[in-house]
């Protein structure tokens, strides 16, 4: 049995591949992310108390309106994140934005490009983008807008931002 989202984003994991990478990184998130680790403990979950991977809670969306989910061994030192990502705040209001803290965005870049290359143009070089959401400089906190830019900068010959 697989489980979706193998290496390149296509391919399935082997099980037991995907069950020791799973328990790893959430080893790593209880340890290094103190609201994380204080919402497992709550449901009683610790790494040596999971199995297997569907053990491993899941945050609600919610959560990133109120606390900084960010797992690196460097939230308490001086470094600060490659990024930074805000909700719209339309469903709690503009004092409940949500923030996702992006440590490495090289880390996205990676992830981004052959996973995208692969389902959305596989047999095509370049691209024109029409985009009818707001261009990354003009919504820099955007991560639709980020990833968008991201795409028009590796595979489009041609951009439009109507936004």
């Amino acid at each position: 049995m697989g489980v979706s989202g193998g290496v390149d984003g296509l391919e399935p994991w082997k099980e037991k591949a995907f069950q020791g990478l799973a328990q790893e990184v959430f080893g790593w998130q209880f340890e290094l992310c103190a609201p994380y680790r204080s919402f497992c403990k709550q449901r009683g979950v610790t790494p040596s108390s999971v199995s297997d991977w569907r053990e491993i809670p899941a945050v609600p969306t919610t959560a990133f309106k109120y606390v900084n989910l960010v797992s690196t061994p460097y939230t308490s030192i001086s470094r600060k994140p490659d990024a930074a990502f805000y909700t719209s705040g339309t469903t709690l209001g503009s004092e409940h934005r949500g923030c996702h803290f992006v440590p490495r965005v090289s880390l996205y870049r990676a992830a981004f490009h052959q996973p995208f290359r692969r389902a959305l143009l596989p047999d095509v070089e370049e691209i024109r983008i029409i985009s009818l959401i707001p261009s990354p400089i003009s919504a820099p906190h955007s991560s639709l807008s980020w990833m968008v830019g991201m795409a028009a900068d590796a595979f489009a010959c041609e951009v439009d931002w109507l936004v």
